[in-house]
């Protein structure tokens, strides 16, 4: 009896160290415990909409709202007829019309109609949000912006304004943090990870071995110019963004699960701060629901990089680390 309780006594203490030892070698995060507490929030809610995820185009919305449904604000000229894949439309009689212009690539007359919509009633909360949305694809993003906040001042709401909100504020990021980029300046849909996003990530990477990894390393690459505050300052102002866009991308998901040009935005951003697991997921399980969708071909674009992310392809901005070698999409790990 005294053996046995005393090999028990041993496996305890050996399992006690084991655990000690790996908990140690588990890599700390440099990011503050807020932002920590957020990412740990944003996971569960990225989980939660990954198996909410339709495996088809959702049917069509009826022809008109239950009666029981009290109808939006600023309602005007009955609801619209989206296509089938647009669960998210603003409730207004030219949102059809815009959709439709824009399924068939052609933003600029998705605009015009849009600014109809604005002429026939300046005050519509919804007209303003479908010009918003017109802008965005034509690449307008700072008017864009401008229509977004007018459109909730004006008291629209829904999954179509947060995620209008959460990609036009991501994007507005992008192109100040790639001011030298042409692809992300010119593209209305950058690659899945710009050269400031893996300048960024990798910085993360080595402050969780020390700060003065994080320093050696950028130093390594000819910057000396940010010094250990500086550099926990962006690190820490690049998360606190993106987390924010991906918290409205997350709103609008999880009101309107089949809203596909959400949930690739949602899958990319996911990708972006490290959740690549869940990205590449994501990225699978919406394939189906993009057939239909004006990003088609940017979302092949997308999926076809993360399906080569181990070769040495043109995709992946060359970011050179202390040894030369290429940084490739595993730094996201």
């Amino acid at each position: 009896m005294a053996v046995a309780l005393a090999v028990a006594v041993l496996v305890a203490v050996v399992a006690i160290a084991v655990a000690t030892a790996l908990h140690m070698r588990t890599p700390k995060s440099s990011l503050p415990a807020e932002l920590l507490a957020r990412r740990e929030s944003l996971r569960r809610r990225l989980e939660a909409i990954l198996a909410a995820v339709p495996s088809s185009v959702p049917a069509s919305p009826p022809a008109s709202p239950p009666a029981s449904r009290a109808q939006p604000r600023h309602w005007r000229g009955g609801p619209p007829n989206p296509p089938v894949d647009r669960q998210a439309v603003p409730a207004h009689p030219r949102a059809a019309a815009v959709e439709a212009k824009l399924l068939a690539k052609n933003p600029r007359s998705a605009l015009a109609e849009a600014e109809r919509a604005i002429t026939d009633d300046p005050q519509n909360a919804f007209a303003h949000l479908l010009l918003a949305r017109a802008l965005v694809h034509c690449d307008e993003l700072e008017a864009a912006a401008g229509e977004v906040v007018r459109s909730r001042e004006l008291g629209a709401d829904g999954a179509m304004l947060d995620y209008l909100e959460g990609r036009v504020e991501h994007l507005l990021v992008l192109r100040k943090t790639n001011a030298t980029a042409p692809e992300v300046q010119q593209s209305p849909i950058p690659s899945l990870v710009t050269p400031f996003e893996l300048l960024v990530l990798q910085l993360e990477k080595q402050r969780r071995v020390s700060d003065k990894a994080a320093a050696v390393w950028l130093a390594s690459l000819g910057d000396q110019s940010l010094d250990h505050d500086e550099i926990v300052e962006l690190v820490v102002a690049h998360f606190s963004s993106y987390f924010g866009s991906l918290e409205k991308l997350c709103a609008a998901v999880e009101a309107e699960p089949g809203f596909a040009e959400a949930l690739y935005h949602l899958a990319r951003l996911t990708i972006k701060v490290g959740f690549v697991e869940l990205g590449h997921k994501l990225f699978d399980a919406i394939e189906p629901l993009m057939d239909q969708n004006p990003e088609r071909f940017y979302f092949d674009r997308d999926l076809a990089q993360l399906r080569d992310e181990d070769e040495d392809v043109a995709w992946l901005p060359t970011v050179d680390n202390a040894g030369g070698r290429r940084i490739k999409l595993k730094v996201l790990k």
